[in-house]
């Protein structure tokens, strides 16, 4: 976010622990809501914290104007990233 301040970053926290980090703006291209980052620390993993987080993200987006929806890219390799944003 430093070097892209349209990006907004946002810790994830279990209590006092922070466990992950993710990332979101909208594309200045095609004006669409973006989730560029999700990171949940490998020990945390598991353990319900992307999802959660993933779920409050939708929520922050669905209350911003113009913001039909939250687009994300992920690796179609990924088969645990794939089942998480499917659902």
């Amino acid at each position: 976010s430093k070097f892209h301040p349209e990006l907004i970053p946002c810790a994830i926290y279990a209590g006092p622990v922070m466990v992950g980090f993710l990332m979101y703006c909208r594309d200045s291209e095609d004006q669409q809501y973006w989730l560029y980052r999700l990171m949940i620390d490998e020990r945390h993993q598991r353990k319900g914290y992307g999802r959660t987080a993933l779920l409050q993200l939708i929520e922050i987006v669905r209350a911003l104007p113009n913001a039909p929806e939250l687009n994300v890219g992920y690796d179609v390799g990924n088969d645990v990233a794939a089942r998480l944003y499917k659902s």
